[in-house]
């Protein structure tokens, strides 16, 4: 669980101050280091034993872990 919280509070601060998608996307380096981020809280979340999963709804059955950022969303796409 505490990696899990490290990597949020990572990802927060990567993402800090607030950019709109296309200044995000131009910064390469950002963004791979955001999906490695991604990459690792998802591990982490996958490490949650059974009985923590339970207390913890969302983390185990589906795997999914919701995360929001200061990042609007694009729909123009």
């Amino acid at each position: 669980m505490s990696d899990m919280l490290r990597f949020v509070r990572e990802l927060r601060s990567l993402v800090a101050p607030p950019m709109t998608v296309q200044a995000f996307e131009a910064q390469r380096i950002l963004c791979l280091a955001v999906e490695k981020r991604f990459i690792n809280l998802g591990e982490a979340a996958y490490r949650v034993d059974a009985v923590r999963a339970q207390e913890l709804a969302g983390i185990r059955g589906g795997r999914s872990l919701v995360f929001a950022t200061s990042l609007p969303t694009d729909t123009s796409r």
